[in-house]
């Protein structure tokens, strides 16, 4: 169960973790914040249950990789469209051979500063979670070829998005809408 948070506020993300969420989505896209507020926040709720997981303004990869130095494992993209903008997003994510993120072990949070270097680099690719939003009617129509792309973990629908793409804005009633919604989700299950 998890809370959906865009104030950039580390003592609001700490009563959310307190109160049991498992995960907070700290919004990046619509949201308040930079790297030093997700660092922030991260400190605020290391002592507890809670993760974190962020989701980007885009697949800016300066932003990408401060983003995953402060320690997050667990990035969401919006409006995902194509197979390519996909294989990118997980090249951004991780390092060489499988992808171009740029590495400074004694800087970075993730790594305790050059403290946890070995442990960081033996585990960021099994505990990296990946997930590409489907917002628009070309992502709905190439979610099969999305889903295909190694290192990708999950897609998540935007409703409201996508409502407005197909000329449905906030009509969730509507059989078109449910026709789209339903066309997503049986191509993300297969």
């Amino acid at each position: 169960l998890g809370c959906w948070t865009s104030l950039d506020n580390e003592i609001t993300s700490e009563l959310l973790a307190l109160s049991g969420f498992d995960f907070l989505l700290i919004d990046h896209e619509h949201g308040y914040g930079d790297s030093l507020g997700i660092t922030r926040q991260l400190q605020s709720i290391k002592e507890t249950n809670c993760s974190a997981l962020v989701r980007m303004p885009k697949d800016d990869e300066v932003y990408v990789k401060k983003t995953l130095d402060t320690g997050v494992n667990s990035l969401i993209f919006p409006a995902v469209n194509t197979r390519k903008e996909a294989e990118n997003i997980v090249e951004m994510c991780r390092y060489a051979p499988n992808g171009y993120r740029g590495f400074a072990p004694g800087m970075i949070r993730a790594t305790d500063y050059g403290l946890n270097v070995t442990n960081y680099l033996n585990n960021i690719e099994k505990n990296l979670l990946i997930v590409c939003q489907i917002e628009t009617a070309e992502g709905v129509s190439n979610i099969d070829e999305i889903s295909k792309v190694e290192g990708l973990d999950m897609l998540f629908i935007g409703p409201m998005d996508l409502s407005m793409n197909i000329g449905k804005f906030g009509q969730f009633e509507d059989s078109f809408f449910i026709e789209t919604m339903e066309k997503a989700k049986e191509k993300i299950l297969k």
